[in-house]
């Protein structure tokens, strides 16, 4: 049986704040002011292409 790759520390915890930072919700109940600011937001440059796609 093969072991789980080990994470540092540092890293671990970093990576557990991220997925604390996760969020979903029902989209039915959103404003409709709120799909209008979420539409007409941008993303980071870094990811302009996916900009076109929404």
């Amino acid at each position: 049986m093969q072991k789980p790759p080990t994470v540092p520390a540092a890293k671990y915890v970093a990576i557990a704040c991220l997925q604390d930072q996760k969020r979903s919700f029902a989209t039915a109940e959103l404003s409709d002011e709120k799909i209008e600011i979420i539409s007409a937001s941008k993303m980071d440059c870094r990811h302009k292409y996916l900009d076109q796609i929404m």
